[in-house]
């Protein structure tokens, strides 16, 4: 994972080609010490689209998984406390939703969008916050049934401060594990957009891109699919294991 993020962000010292530079008389070129990866259909520097693809990945991800935390905590956190209609309407608003396919809806509305990073981030959001929003409200309904919360609450403590000093921080454990597993999600999701060809068309081809046009030439350029398919692999296999770290240690001995 560290290796990914450092390379995408020191990506120009890692490669001295112009990312998405097309040359059309360098296609489908064979690796060599020039192109270490190769070239795709237009020419392009395989390596040099690798790394900066990974940027794409990498702000796709943070942006959603940012917008999709906040929403979902915040809503999570009122639902469980203040329960209630607010509740009442929530949960099945989200139940109404979830009974439809995530992937389903989120495919509907990157389609009706123009093709870019914001439709993208945005239509991944709209269904990611849910799961989130489910799973903080319901650890909030037992942890306000707890000694200290109760008597914080006798002791005529603010709503607020309720909140922010005493339920938030016991939540901070699994917002983290939560994060990982939408850091997954977001990333499958973005990957199978942008191979669809609902995600952004920039100069610079993201790795659902790259791997959508693989498939075209595998027999001819395989490099070009596997390439971009171990990337994520390697990417989705350090968040999972992240993940796992962070649930086996919020769980202790």
């Amino acid at each position: 994972m560290l290796g990914i993020i450092l390379a995408a962000l020191f990506a120009p010292l890692l490669t001295s080609f112009i990312p998405g530079k097309v040359d059309i008389t360098q296609r489908l070129l064979p690796p060599s010490p020039e192109h270490w990866l190769g070239t795709d259909l237009k020419g392009i520097d395989i390596w040099t689209s690798l790394l900066y693809g990974a940027r794409i990945s990498l702000m796709v991800s943070f942006f959603t998984v940012l917008i999709t935390t906040t929403v979902g905590g915040c809503l999570g956190l009122l639902a469980g406390y203040l329960g209630g209609w607010f509740e009442q309407i929530l949960m099945r608003l989200i139940d109404v939703l979830m009974a439809f396919p995530g992937m389903i809806l989120t495919l509907s509305f990157a389609a009706v969008l123009v093709p870019s990073y914001f439709s993208l981030i945005f239509s991944i959001a709209l269904t990611g916050w849910m799961e989130t929003a489910r799973i903080i409200r319901a650890e909030v309904l037992s942890l306000k049934e707890r000694e200290y919360i109760l008597a914080a609450r006798a002791l005529g403590a603010p709503t607020g401060s309720l909140l922010f000093k005493h339920i938030l921080p016991a939540l901070l454990p699994l917002l983290l594990t939560q994060v990982t597993a939408s850091v997954a999600s977001v990333i499958r999701i973005e990957s199978g957009l942008s191979f669809l060809g609902l995600g952004p068309h920039g100069l610079v081809p993201t790795w659902g891109q790259l791997l959508s046009e693989g498939r075209t030439v595998i027999l001819e350029s395989p490099l070009l699919s596997i390439a971009p398919g171990l990337s994520i692999f390697l990417l989705l296999l350090s968040v999972h294991l992240i993940g796992d770290s962070l649930n086996n240690g919020s769980r202790g001995p």
